[in-house]
């Protein structure tokens, strides 16, 4: 068994030693899906999923490591509750809300021949711009805006079919947001090495 891990590790490296050098500079745009949920948080209940879009540059140091930075926002994330409070009645509480996520993380990749596998760890702060409309038997005169932050640390996964130029890549990273919250983002993007 433990020759079969050897012939593995060894051909895995060798595979690894043709792939192309990918260090260098470059940029690239993610297209995705943004997924957020609370429960019981400040806001209510929120449980919903959101087109995202990010813009990203890095810096590849070799064929393993690279340390990024990226800009992203969301579309419309939206929850809400109804809750009946005694004597006044039965209110309802809708939440829109976009996010704006700047993050830097380091990456590493295993590379082989036309593509890699990734993992990372980095850092994340979010911007929170929300509309909170209450409804019910006494009027509040119409949505009031909210915002909040957040930052913590993020972790992302996934894999790039490398081409001379050109990376396709499709990953999932997740952010260590407050308790109680879970946020994630699945994304595809192109990347040019310049």
């Amino acid at each position: 068994m433990k020759y079969l891990i050897c012939l593995g590790l060894t051909l895995g490296f060798a595979n690894a030693a043709i792939a192309q050098d990918r260090s260098g500079g470059y940029w690239g745009a993610f297209l995705g899906s943004f997924s957020y949920e609370e429960e019981d948080g400040d806001l209510g209940i929120i449980d919903d999923k959101a087109a995202a879009y990010r813009i990203m540059g890095g810096y590849r140091f070799n064929d393993n490591f690279a340390v990024e930075g990226g800009w992203g926002k969301t579309d419309d994330v939206e929850g809400g509750f109804t809750e009946t409070i005694p004597p006044f009645g039965t209110f309802t509480v809708n939440v829109v809300g976009e996010f704006e996520i700047l993050t830097v993380r380091a990456v590493g990749f295993l590379p082989f021949e036309k593509v890699s596998l990734l993992g990372g760890v980095g850092y994340f702060d979010a911007d929170i711009d929300a509309s909170v409309d209450v409804r019910g038997p006494i009027s509040l005169g119409g949505p009031l805006d909210a915002s909040g932050s957040d930052d913590g640390a993020t972790l992302v996964g996934g894999f790039e079919f490398n081409f001379e130029r050109i990376d396709i890549r499709g990953e999932l990273e997740w952010f260590d947001v407050e308790d109680g919250s879970e946020a994630w983002d699945v994304s595809v993007g192109v990347l040019y090495h310049f």
